[in-house]
């Protein structure tokens, strides 16, 4: 047990030394919480590290890691008009949760009754299932399952890793990111030099057919009306240099 005490513990400390985005950093939490909270003797194991634990899993449990937790045992308890009631009042910003707050929502929504799913949740679960478990997190396979697909995560983490903020000293601001509609894309060089953009979903589909703009305002990405969930921003810069950029859209309450 001191062993495990001590594993977590450097697990969670490596957040502070490692670069991890946050989307990471909640997936880190969420795994040592679920450990926890699965064997809560490792809190108690005579380690230096117990109160340290301690501290965090009490801290986790107001966190959106231990509420969505919570959520998710209402639902295996067949509670779903709490869980329901819960979800509807977390406020996600990461992808990993919006994820799980949109499967939760659906599994609650139909009681686990999902050949009676519509063509929109069964969208939006679509949306989920065929994102990368290292960016989306738990959800995901919880999204296949529901669905019965099987993927090969291969190809979607190549996609992934192309993605790269600077170009060329060029920083690309999109904000607000995640959004529950319309996103901003600005440059923090300003030039009258056109820059063009296109969006596509996480199946290669285009969203947003290629427009072209100048960099000398702010350019206005609107996703309203698309299915929560990962999106793609391909940016052409004037000297033809390319850039991904994710876009995370999430469900307006």
């Amino acid at each position: 047990m001191p062993c495990q005490t001590d594993r977590l513990y450097e697990l969670l400390e490596s957040l502070d030394s490692m670069v991890w985005d946050e989307n990471t950093r909640f997936m880190v939490k969420q795994y040592v919480y679920e450990q926890i909270k699965d064997s809560l003797e490792i809190l108690y194991s005579g380690s230096t590290h117990d109160i340290a634990l301690q501290n965090f899993f009490s801290a986790m449990g107001l966190h959106n890691v231990g509420l969505l937790s919570n959520i998710e045992e209402l639902l295996g308890s067949n509670d779903y008009a709490n869980a329901i009631l819960f979800n509807d009042d977390l406020a996600t910003t990461e992808l990993v949760e919006v994820n799980l707050k949109t499967v939760n929502d659906i599994c609650a929504l139909y009681e686990r009754r999902f050949d009676e799913m519509d063509s929109v949740d069964c969208a939006s679960l679509e949306m989920i299932a065929y994102q990368n478990p290292s960016i989306g997190g738990v959800a995901v396979y919880r999204a296949r399952a529901i669905l019965g697909i099987d993927v090969d995560d291969t190809q979607l983490a190549f996609r992934i890793g192309r993605i790269d903020p600077v170009v060329n000293d060029i920083l690309i601001n999109i904000i607000p990111n995640p959004a529950s509609g319309r996103f901003y894309l600005s440059f923090n060089v300003k030039s009258d030099n056109l820059a063009s953009i296109s969006v596509s979903n996480i199946f290669s589909q285009l969203v947003i057919a290629k427009k072209e703009f100048n960099m000398l305002e702010s350019f206005e990405i609107d996703l309203s009306g698309n299915p929560a969930g990962l999106y793609f921003a391909n940016i052409v810069l004037p000297d033809g240099k390319e850039v991904t950029r994710k876009l995370i859209l999430i469900n307006e309450k």
